[in-house]
């Protein structure tokens, strides 16, 4: 029997255990780890929905007939009924302020040293981006004429873009500031060194990025937009600037920009995996 990373975890009705932590670890990430179960958890449920979305696309499920649509259609109404349910187990309904142990960001950027506080908000708005993706995949699964755009899914995508925007001003502001300690001391002069002044080719070479969790949501922001050329641009601008070859962002921005303009053309969503062999030549890579 094949195995997937979800059967080798405990029933999904029963608490994910934490890591037992060995003699090596800080006590900064051993606090991480305590904090940050709340919102593995809500990631670890958040997937398995999202298992049961991708299994319900044209590719893995019947839309010959009416009968085949309503049978999706009652699966993505129970779906949806799902990802809310989750969704109120962090009790909040605010962009941005997704909780954990009852923390939102601010108060954990208030208690907590900043580079604990800055992991947790991040990993916070990474779940809630997340989230918001399966809302707006919902709509595209369901497809066309069926469902265009419903207003839960276009909120999601505002939700998206101003996680994205706040992650991004975090890591700007988080790169500044780690550029400018002083990491060593000058013998010559009596005073320490910036890192700017110690390595400049780092510093030059270098730049804030945004964090590789945000792909999916962004790629899904830019297709799923296709009345609005100004939003898409935005999603593959921000798509760019994550850099990171490993999870092939720079393939994925422009294969979201080709794929938006087409569906504006002709003004309907066209089918991503058909349209990524024809476009590219090859299959769509994993994301």
């Amino acid at each position: 029997m094949r195995q997937t990373i979800s059967s080798t975890l405990p029933s999904p009705h029963l608490i994910l255990p934490n890591l037992e932590a060995d003699d090596d670890t800080s006590p900064e990430d051993m606090l991480h780890q305590a904090l940050s179960g709340p919102l593995f958890e809500f990631y670890y449920r958040l997937q398995l929905l999202s298992g049961h979305v991708a299994r319900l696309t044209h590719y893995h499920r019947s839309r010959i007939t009416a009968d085949d649509q309503d049978a999706v259609a009652a699966c993505i109404a129970s779906i949806r009924v799902r990802l809310h349910n989750l969704w109120a187990t962090t009790r909040t309904g605010d962009i941005g302020k997704m909780t954990t142990c009852g923390l939102d960001a601010q108060a954990l950027r208030s208690q907590l040293a900043p580079d604990v506080g800055a992991r947790l908000v991040l990993l916070m708005r990474l779940c809630e981006a997340a989230y918001h993706a399966e809302i707006v995949e919902l709509d595209r699964v369901l497809g066309d004429p069926v469902q265009m755009y419903s207003s839960e899914s276009r909120a999601s995508v505002k939700a998206i873009m101003a996680l994205v925007s706040a992650a991004m001003e975090e890591a700007q502001s988080g790169f500044r500031y780690h550029g400018s300690i002083r990491v060593c001391q000058d013998g010559a002069h009596g005073r320490y060194l910036t890192l700017a002044e110690q390595r400049p080719d780092i510093v030059e070479d270098s730049k804030a990025r945004l964090s590789a969790g945000f792909l999916r949501p962004l790629f899904l922001c830019a297709i799923e937009t296709i009345d609005d050329a100004g939003q898409t641009a935005q999603a593959v601008k921000r798509m760019s600037e994550i850099g990171d070859p490993v999870y092939r962002s720079d393939f994925f921005a422009a294969f979201g920009q080709a794929l938006a303009e087409t569906q504006q053309r002709k003004d309907r969503r066209v089918t991503s995996r058909y349209f990524c062999l024809w476009f590219f030549g090859i299959s769509p890579p994993f994301m």
